[in-house]
């Protein structure tokens, strides 16, 4: 109960202390029973407008909105006389089911292994169907996938050859295949520029492997050049010449 100010008597209520009286009047409910009782009506309201309050936690308001007195608990609870009472156990309450069998799949008999009542679930169940045999899908899709990595594999190796290999070429006239094989053999700038192009834009390479790929050409161009160079040169043409006349004598 709220607190407050005023003195008031827990026996008899007056606006006095305790006093020794002996007949009790309740301050809250008016009843033949001191304040402080735990039996008064009033306690037990408040006591259990606090327990909704505690159990929902909403407020003091709430909780008197929804506080149900054990009188009106009792009016509910009682049937009318002219209202016909339900027989619980009456069949005709609910509506029973139809006997339709809902088995799907028959009883495993007592011959019957447990590999043959698996499969028989599997095959009553489609969506346990999709999960059942991993392992066989994958098998199938393996197949698919080792090609395709040979496939891959094969191509890489097809351009690195084509790449790393000599260029082949034919002279239309046989005069002239001293200089065609002159002209073929000196290192081209826009032929490296070509190879290192392609060489980027191929897809089955990763960036390692182009990087390696460019810095070996680039190398082997470089050597190219400059032995294509010091070919030319005078004295080291007669210092060849020597040297094969010495081989041959």
């Amino acid at each position: 109960m709220c607190q407050t100010k005023k003195v008031v008597c827990p026996k008899c209520g007056g606006p006095h202390e305790n006093c020794d009286s002996l007949i009790f009047a309740c301050v809250n409910c008016k009843g033949n029973h001191i304040s402080l009782s735990k039996a008064c009506p009033a306690y037990k309201k408040e006591r259990r407008i606090r327990e909704i309050m505690s159990e929902f936690g909403c407020t003091y308001r709430k909780a008197l909105e929804c506080y149900i007195s054990p009188k009106s608990q009792a009016t509910l609870d009682t049937v009318a006389p002219g209202q016909p009472q339900l027989d619980m156990s009456s069949q005709n309450l609910f509506p029973s089911l139809g006997r339709k069998s809902l088995q799907i799949n028959p009883e495993p008999t007592a011959c019957s292994t447990y590999a043959e009542v698996v499969q028989s679930k599997v095959n009553g169940h489609p969506s346990l169907q999709l999960f059942s045999s991993p392992g066989k899908s994958k098998n199938k899709l393996n197949p698919d996938k080792e090609q395709a990595s040979k496939e891959r594999k094969r191509d890489v190796n097809e351009d690195w050859m084509f790449w790393n290999s000599e260029p082949d070429y034919t002279s239309p006239l046989p005069g002239n295949n001293e200089e065609d094989d002159k002209n073929n053999q000196r290192p081209s700038f826009n032929e490296l520029l070509s190879r290192i192009k392609e060489i980027i834009f191929l897809r089955q390479s990763n960036l390692s492997t182009k990087v390696k790929s460019i810095i070996q050409l680039c190398l082997e161009w470089l050597v190219l050049v400059i032995v294509n160079f010091i070919s030319k040169w005078p004295m080291i043409k007669v210092l060849w010449n020597l040297v094969n006349i010495q081989r041959d004598g």
